[in-house]
């Protein structure tokens, strides 16, 4: 599998099967929430895959017995997100939020003269960013939900969807 395989395989699973989300780091109510990654998934073999080959940690989903949940945080969901973005098609907006969030994190510690937050206080601006990125993703995924309800009722809208976003027709003779 080529490399730019790969990587569209990825897009693919973000997609269809991942979560972008802000959730709580140190497990505690008053733990700063950072930017993650789960993708979750009955088939294990599938998930070490993508973690043999673009890291990340798996852990059993006790809620639903048998699934697994491969999370990425910090620089391999960074490194991800920046492979995948220009061809995610339903997270898209959601990996742009991250990374704005993750961007301006980075602009504010380089001006700062630190490499990470670590163990110092988090600024008061951060963490506006990081509730108005999690406002953003909430909204996001909102009407993503709308959009998979309005194509299961109009069947006629998937027509033109793919209609709308094919390149070129495709003929087919006898």
């Amino acid at each position: 599998m080529t490399l730019t395989q790969q990587v569209a395989y990825l897009a693919g699973i973000i997609d269809g099967e991942g979560c972008l989300q802000l959730v709580r780091s140190g497990g505690y109510k008053r733990a700063p929430k950072v930017p993650r990654l789960d993708i979750t998934n009955y088939n294990r073999e599938m998930l070490d895959v993508l973690r043999a080959r673009h890291g990340g940690n798996i852990y059993k989903k006790l809620k639903h017995g048998r699934g697994y949940c491969l999370v990425l945080q910090g620089k391999q969901l960074v490194h991800w997100l920046r492979l995948v973005e220009p061809i995610l098609i339903a997270k898209r907006p959601q990996a742009q939020v991250i990374l704005n969030l993750l961007r301006d994190e980075r602009e504010l510690q380089g001006a700062l003269g630190i490499k990470q937050w670590g163990k110092r206080p988090i600024p008061p601006e951060v963490r506006a960013w990081r509730e108005e990125a999690e406002r953003r993703l909430r909204e996001l995924k909102q009407q993503s939900v709308g959009k998979e309800k309005s194509l299961q009722e109009s069947s006629g809208y998937i027509g033109e969807y793919l209609t709308e976003t094919t390149p070129r027709e495709v003929s087919v003779t006898p």
